[in-house]
Parts: C-alpha cells; sequence; structure tokens
C-alpha cells in the first residue's frame, strides 16, 4: 500500500532565546529508555500516517555514535522527560514523555535547542513536521517558526525477508 505524507519544512524568524531546561547528552546507558521513548511518542502519528510498525520509530534513527553527538535529554530523576537532537542547523526527533505532556516542556524543550543551536551559530534553524501533527505544528509557528517548504513523502509498508513490516521511503516532492 503506497503512502503519502505531507510535511513542512519550518524555519525559525523569531529573535534570541534563552533557556533555564537544564540539559544532558544522550549516553550510551539511557539510549534503551531513549528508544522507547520515541517509539511511545511517535506511536499515534504512525498509526495515523499507517506508517508501519507504528512501535518502531526507533528504527529510524541515527545511527548510535551521531545519537550520541547530537540527541540532548531533561532528566527527572533517572527517567527522561523529554528530548531533542540537534545536527547542524535542524531540530530532529522533538519529545516529551506522555507522563510529562501539556505541562509546558515541549514549549521549554524547544527554547533549549534553540538557544543552544543559536549559542553554536547554527543559522537557518530548521525542522520538519508532518502536516497532520497539529499540536506541534501550532507550537512551532507559537515559538516563531514559519514553513518555508511544502514536501511529500512517499512510501510504503513492506515485508523484509524475515517477514518484519517496515517503512520504506521511496521519494520526496516539493
Amino acid at each position: 500500500m503506497k503512502i503519502s505524507i505531507n510535511m513542512c519544512c519550518m524555519e525559525y524568524r523569531g529573535g534570541a532565546v534563552q533557556s533555564d531546561l537544564p540539559m544532558v547528552r544522550l549516553d550510551e546507558t539511557r539510549h534503551e529508555q531513549y528508544q522507547q521513548l520515541i517509539d511511545d511518542c511517535f506511536f499515534a502519528l504512525r498509526q495515523q500516517l499507517n506508517v508501519q510498525p507504528y512501535d518502531k520509530q526507533s528504527r529510524a534513527l541515527e545511527p548510535l555514535p551521531q545519537l550520541l553527538e547530537h540527541t540532548w535529554l531533561h532528566l527527572h530523576g533517572d527517567d527522561v522527560v523529554c528530548a531533542v537532537s540537534l545536527p547542524p542547523n535542524k531540530i530532529r526527533n522533538v519529545v516529551v514523555h506522555p507522563r510529562f505532556q501539556r505541562q509546558g516542556y515541549g514549549r521549554r524543550l524547544m527554547h533549549a535547542a534553540l538557544a543552544q543551536l543559536q549559542q553554536r551559530g547554527d543559522s537557518p534553524i530548521r525542522l520538519n513536521v508532518a502536516k497532520v501533527n497539529h499540536h506541534a505544528h501550532a507550537l512551532y509557528e507559537s515559538l516563531g517558526f514559519v514553513c518555508v517548504d511544502e514536501f511529500v513523502v512517499h512510501g510504503e509498508n513492506v515485508r523484509d525477508e524475515h517477514g518484519n513490516v517496515g517503512f520504506e521511503e521511496s521519494e520526496q516532492e516539493a
């Protein structure tokens, strides 16, 4: 079954940002917990888009060395509250643990991400968001992001030689 996902590339057009959210770099001891958070947070969106398997967004993550270099976490004790990946000029994989959602962590996490990218001198700062992800889209707009490009990701759910289903992207179009 062919799947098309309408996406928006958003660029930050706001001003300088400060953050008081303490962040630590992802390390190997928290990698499994981070993968589970990614899977949990993207489950409903993947289900809505029919991107299978619904519970395995973590399969699409960068290899571990890049994740360890670019991924930042906010912790509450030993629990990961929220996380974000910050490769050059980009914000990726913005997630807030379901137990902590609707408490302002998404906004605070985005402020921390923007502040860090601004301190590094990254410009422009961009992110991609599925157009059906209305809550994320509204948050990003409220922070000063504007949609600068729209594109469609085409793909389909395919089975590998072991019978596992996975989404295979075939192309992107403007």
